[in-house]
């Protein structure tokens, strides 16, 4: 693998410790890239780099890469590793609500509600779950990985979100994902999930919702949650580009 071409120097500076670990991260990261001193294809060290010099966690690492993806400042692929992409590029979300349409648009808000809320009803679910919620989650999620149908699997999506939120044992918490999911509904999600690399990716969202449900870690199910919407939005951005005037 390619050698990247940042090097940090550790750990991470005194007066970038602010209250959020996360956040002087991406700046220490997001600096050099604004800066002109990485450009497109620029390789990023690993997670486990960053983290070993920095001296903070790779659950740290990670949200900053996820921030900085989000920016659409980087771009992570499997086997791949990080690389910077065209930083001239607008962000993922500011690229999709300049040019889709006002339905599209409403999706992008949706998704935004979608991470604000499940985040923190994954979190009670990892704390709350009894072993039968887990039962359920588990069998919708074994239903989703034999279902050939993307219709089908859209339906089963739904249920699997509504059931995380039942784990709660908060009806309230309850009705507002059922409301975010009637609004992402699913002749809304079929579309995103035809094609086998899609459904991989889904696959492997839900199961590791499930597995930090499973082994109570509220922080990491809120996490695994995040990743799966952010994904989402990725795939959004592949769907439509193509329909896209100037988008890459």
């Amino acid at each position: 693998m390619k050698q990247s071409k940042l090097e940090l120097k550790g750990p991470l500076p005194v007066d970038l410790r602010g209250s959020s670990l996360v956040a002087s991260v991406v700046q220490l990261l997001e600096q050099p890239i604004r800066d002109g001193l990485l450009s497109e294809g620029d390789r990023l060290p690993t997670e486990r780099q960053i983290a070993s010099v920095l001296r903070v966690s790779r659950v740290t690492v990670r949200e900053a890469l996820l921030e900085l993806e989000f920016k659409g400042l980087i771009e992570r692929r499997q086997g791949r590793g990080t690389t910077v992409t065209d930083t001239r590029r607008p962000a993922l979300t500011q690229q999709l609500v300049r040019r889709l349409n006002s339905e599209r648009r409403g999706f992008i808000e949706v998704m935004d509600l979608r991470e604000a809320t499940e985040m923190p009803v994954a979190e009670r679910a990892a704390q709350y779950a009894t072993p039968a919620d887990l039962m359920r989650l588990e069998e919708v999620v074994e239903r989703m990985e034999r279902e050939v149908s993307a219709e089908r699997y859209a339906e089963l999506d739904v249920r699997f979100h509504y059931l995380v939120a039942r784990a709660t044992h908060n009806p309230l918490l309850v009705k507002i994902v059922e409301w975010s999911t009637e609004w992402t509904n699913a002749a809304t999600r079929t579309p995103m999930l035809e094609g086998s690399q899609r459904r991989i990716a889904s696959l492997a969202g839900h199961r590791e919702i499930l597995d930090r449900i499973r082994s109570r870690d509220p922080e990491g199910a809120a996490l695994a949650v995040r990743n799966h919407i952010r994904s989402i939005l990725q795939e959004m951005e592949e769907l439509f580009s193509e329909r896209l005037p100037g988008a890459r």
